[in-house]
């Protein structure tokens, strides 16, 4: 145990960390009193979809804390977003966070505040609700307060004391009938948002494209940072693409080097691969999910690129549902560095770019696939299709 005295959360370290959200999945854990389980009474039955809506900051918001040469790292948005599903089901019928639901009745702001008590190992969370329509025209204001002790400071205490604190709003709601008759009234379905989608903000020349960029989720057991190992899980992300129409992908191969498990997310379901080949020294792999008349990307005859040249590089950075992120820039120098060809360009590419294509601007054909980024110097590197085709010769891969 930490033995600090009581901290608040302005007190405590944060760090919105340029990193890959974590699942909800959770390590058992022993000696921490669970929440009972909500059963089919405890549900409200409201026919309605509802978005909850948190700040900017909680994309991804860790609390760091320090004590000596002990850290411990929690995950604050993963415990807010968890626990704000689970209370607001007891309302609603479908629940999502913002952009996930398609045209949502309603939307509900939260805004998180928690205190920890390192001394006593507790968790004191307050939360502010906004519930509205989907038109962002104002229902009702709600907050609830909620604690939890455990035996020690782990993330599940925290996620008890959201999640005491979130009863204690949806109280609040059952109770009041102006917002019960609000909810429950046809005029919510003349209120709704629509919600954009990916394609429709895609330039049609890049439309296409992106249907054959897929995202590669994978699972590590070692080796990782330590903030991706809170909650026992470790998960990291990077990008590949189809290279012919039988489900075949490359990606680079620190993207999937002894992972424990890989999952690749394409047409809106997760597909266990199976690893065709590796190559470390190139820094390529090759992925089968077994699927037929994929969509494929073109290959640029080799060294059909030149310094100044615009180009595209698209992926996932940061996080994975930043997918199909197109960002510009060109060729700044094509390098030799220790025997290795490399394409360098000035395009944005960062962590989960990993693995993602290269293309000429022009025609959208694949020049390279993008390996490496010096952070925050605007240098990003590619490995070119000469060497991709090298490695794809080598194993009999017809694309």
């Amino acid at each position: 145990m930490i033995n600090n005295n009581k901290i608040r959360n302005t007190n405590l370290i944060f760090f919105l960390l340029a990193g890959i959200l974590l699942s909800g999945c959770e390590p058992e854990r022993k000696g921490v009193k669970a929440e009972p389980k909500i059963s089919i009474n405890d549900r409200f039955p409201i026919n309605r979809r509802a978005e909850i809506i948190l700040p900017l900051e909680y994309l991804d918001k860790r609390i760091v804390l320090k004590d000596g040469q002990n850290n411990l790292t929690l995950n604050d948005t993963l415990a807010v977003n968890k626990t704000a599903k689970e209370a607001f089901f007891r309302l609603f019928k479908k629940i999502g966070t913002r952009g996930k639901i398609a045209q949502p009745h309603f939307s509900v702001k939260i805004k998180p505040n928690l205190e920890i008590d390192t001394e006593n190992a507790a968790y004191y969370a307050n939360v502010l609700c906004v519930l509205s329509y989907g038109d962002g025209t104002e229902i009702g204001i709600y907050e609830g307060a909620g604690s939890d002790r455990t035996l020690s400071l782990e993330q599940e205490g925290l996620e008890n004391a959201y999640r005491n604190a979130f009863t204690d709003v949806i109280k609040q709601i059952k109770n009041d009938s102006d917002t019960i008759k609000a909810i429950t009234s046809d005029e919510s379905n003349t209120r709704t948002r629509p919600v954009y989608r990916e394609a429709e903000q895609l330039p049609p020349e890049y439309q296409k494209l992106v249907e054959a960029i897929v995202t590669i989720e994978v699972y590590k057991d070692k080796k990782l940072p330590m903030h991706l190992k809170a909650n026992g899980i470790r998960k990291a992300h990077g990008t590949g693409f189809f290279i012919n129409n039988e489900g075949l992908i490359i990606t680079n191969g620190h993207v999937i080097k002894n992972a424990d498990k890989i999952l690749v997310l394409y047409n809106h379901d997760e597909h266990l691969p199976d690893i065709i080949a590796l190559d470390e020294w190139n820094d390529l792999a090759l992925l089968d999910i077994r699927i037929k008349e994929t969509p494929s990307l073109k290959f640029a005859e080799e060294k059909d690129y030149e310094v100044g040249g615009e180009v595209s590089a698209i992926g996932s950075p940061i996080l994975k549902d930043l997918k199909h992120t197109v960002s510009k820039g060109i060729i700044s120098s094509i390098r030799e560095i220790e025997g290795y060809r490399l394409i360098q360009t000035d395009a944005a590419i960062n962590p989960g770019n990993s693995g993602g294509p290269l293309v000429k601007t022009d025609n959208l054909r694949v020049i390279g696939m993008v390996t490496l980024t010096v952070r925050g110097e605007g240098l990003g590197f590619a490995v070119p299709v000469e060497t991709i085709n090298a490695f794809l010769k080598a194993h009999n891969v017809k694309y």
